[in-house]
């Protein structure tokens, strides 16, 4: 983990730049954009939604390994979705954390297509649960890019 020191200053163009000192990993200057997102209505948009489900008792991390690389897939061209992660606990509780570009996009997943009735039947038949979350910024380290929703 990098301990360097930060200094990150906004410019009025809705860039931040970010000096990191002795990072091996970023020598140089780092210059992160931000995207505004917002919906069509022009609300604040970008919503999280951590959906967790109880798992069949014979669905071992093994086999719940396996069933999400099977249907990783579908997630790729669902209309509105930014980004998902599969969930797992030793507990037994399954689930994802879904990213979505709207609260309405991710309504339309959930109650308008196969995906509840997907869910039941990869937990055995147990509803899952729904935590909404507004979500104004996201930082993405990967694309080193910031988004924001406001």
């Amino acid at each position: 983990m990098c301990s360097a020191k930060r200094d990150v200053r906004f410019t009025p163009e809705s860039d931040i730049k970010c000096d990191i000192a002795e990072c091996p990993l970023y020598p140089e200057s780092v210059e992160l954009r931000t995207m505004l997102q917002c919906s069509s209505k022009g609300e604040i948009a970008m919503i999280t939604a951590v959906v967790t489900f109880r798992l069949p008792p014979e669905i071992s991390r093994e086999k719940w390994q396996e069933n999400i690389k099977q249907v990783s897939t579908r997630f790729q061209n669902v209309p509105g979705l930014i980004r998902k992660q599969f969930l797992y606990n030793e507990k037994g509780i399954g689930g994802g954390v879904y990213l979505w570009e709207t609260r309405e996009a991710a309504e339309n997943c959930y109650f308008k297509s196969p995906w509840g009735e997907n869910v039941r039947k990869a937990s055995g038949g147990n509803e899952p649960e729904i935590a909404w979350f507004e979500t104004g910024v996201v930082v993405d380290n990967e694309s080193l890019q910031i988004k924001t929703a406001t």
